[in-house]
């Protein structure tokens, strides 16, 4: 099977964005701005949000840009891939999700547009794992590789054993758990936030995952024929630069979609290999109020939509 690349994603451009106490528990890479009010915030992140869609389509990506509603108030809708989910060829699945005021994001529209227009089969059964705290939170929890069909997953409150066995039935995906740290020492709280995979590299922070894990996920990279790039623990705590995403536009072209903070990360040979060696054109946008009380970057704001069945 030959590697698929998305070339039109769904975003949320956001009603009420703002940092969001119920997550700041699992995740710590959100931090609070005591001196901007709720409009200001607002106003920075849609600003950021219009600013990183025109970077997408001058890219040539179709964006399928939806409003957030007003109610109820969903500060992350704004990472609409938390809680769906395409796949090629494959089912589209709506996750469980540990934030209470997140499962407010889920919108019946996207989904009878994309069952309607794409010709997707809807299954919404591991929702079910909300009742018993068995969350699994999307693209966010998950990084796939669809061409060899593996789930890469780290555990964390937010990504429960239990919810990917589910997931691995329900998707014919093998799943890859293992353990990673961020860092105060704390689980990871979102796969993506360590792994970006493309159809042949992957780009890495290796350091994050735990000693007995490190081989055996690096090991399954590369017997899937994935060329490893690592980033240093300084580049994913910091800059966000594990959290990219491989797209394509719609003439074919491999684009590499990552923050401006991420993209400045970078050094110049890993830059030079990005480029060369993944044929891949980087398409960045500044997105630093998302990123800082969100606590998630720009493949947090993208979910997919493969396009095997469009009519």
């Amino acid at each position: 099977m030959k590697e698929r690349l998305a070339s039109t994603v769904v975003m949320i451009r956001p009603a009420h964005f703002g940092f969001n106490p119920e997550t700041e528990g699992s995740n710590t890479f959100q931090r609070r701005i005591a001196e901007l009010s709720r409009g200001e915030v607002q106003e920075m992140a849609l600003h950021e949000f219009d600013r990183f869609v025109a970077a997408l389509k001058w890219a040539g990506v179709e964006v399928l840009v939806f409003d957030d509603s007003e109610v109820p108030e969903t500060p992350d809708a704004i990472f609409p891939n938390n809680w769906f989910a395409t796949h090629p060829n494959g089912p589209l699945l709506t996750f469980p999700l540990e934030s209470p005021n997140r499962r407010g994001e889920r919108r019946d529209d996207i989904l009878d547009m994309l069952q309607k227009d794409y010709g997707y089969t809807l299954d919404r059964a591991l929702e079910a794992g909300e009742g018993d705290a068995h969350f699994l939170e999307g693209t966010g929890s998950l990084v796939l590789d669809h061409k060899n069909k593996i789930a890469y997953a780290a555990l964390s409150s937010r990504t429960h054993e239990a919810s990917l066995q589910r997931y691995a039935k329900l998707s014919g995906y093998q799943p890859v758990a293992f353990s990673a740290t961020g860092p105060q020492g704390e689980p990871i709280y979102h796969t993506n936030v360590i792994l970006c995979l493309g159809p042949d590299f992957a780009l890495i922070g290796a350091d994050t995952i735990d000693k007995a894990d490190k081989k055996r996920v690096l090991d399954r990279l590369k017997k899937t024929g994935k060329t490893v790039l690592k980033l240093t623990n300084e580049q994913v705590y910091q800059h966000f630069a594990g959290n990219m995403l491989c797209l394509a536009s719609k003439s074919g072209q491999r684009l590499l979609v990552m923050s401006k903070a991420a993209n400045l990360s970078l050094t110049a040979a890993q830059r030079k290999t990005i480029e060369e060696d993944f044929g891949c054109r980087i398409v960045s946008s500044a997105i630093p109020t998302i990123e800082l009380l969100g606590g998630g970057s720009a493949r947090c704001m993208i979910a997919e939509v493969f396009t095997p069945g469009k009519k």
